[in-house]
């Protein structure tokens, strides 16, 4: 055997292990669950409609663990749908999340909720994709973070509603709302 052959035949034999270690995603296994989710409640008025600069980042946290023994899965494929075209579904990588915009006093007056997030999306967004479905997985602590960027809400006479979300990871599902008021 030449010194080439042989170099090839151990490079692939090593990238067939590097791989066999590395793990892609995978199903979840029959005795996975998903964490329920609470509803969330955001500000929001009717007349908002079309507006670009009234929108709401939100923040998910989707849990798989072993519904025995709750021990987190790790690299477990999930699935999240929105319900309403105006609720994106983003990953994590394309907002850099800030504290309150620093500088100009006007900031104060729309930072006093210290459960509001400020953030703004980075080169790594299309703004012509509008995800209303994500395909993720787990992490080592079985979690799967997502951002709602709600940029419109569905409005019936005069009153906004609610949008459902929706995950599933194959043997178990959960939703919840992103409710208006």
């Amino acid at each position: 055997m030449t010194w080439l052959r042989r170099l090839l035949l151990a490079t692939a034999g090593l990238s067939l292990i590097l791989a066999a270690a590395c793990g892609a995603p995978v199903s979840a296994p029959a005795d996975a669950e998903l964490a329920p989710m609470l509803d969330i409640n955001i500000a929001w008025d009717a007349e908002w409609e079309g507006d670009e600069t009234k929108v709401a980042l939100l923040r998910a946290d989707f849990v798989v663990s072993n519904a025995e023994n709750e021990e987190p899965y790790n690299n477990v494929i999930i699935e999240i749908i929105s319900g309403y075209s105006g609720v994106y579904l983003l990953p994590t990588g394309v907002i850099n999340v800030e504290n309150c915009p620093e500088g100009e006093a006007q900031w104060g007056q729309y930072c006093s909720d210290p459960d509001q997030t400020w953030g703004e999306l980075t080169g790594n967004f299309n703004s012509n994709l509008q995800p209303t479905f994500y395909r993720g997985y787990t992490n080592g602590r079985g979690v799967e973070t997502i951002w709602l960027w709600v940029e419109d809400m569905p409005v019936v006479d005069e009153a906004a509603l609610a949008v459902e979300i929706w995950a599933t990871i194959g043997v178990d599902s959960t939703s919840f709302q992103v409710l208006a008021y």
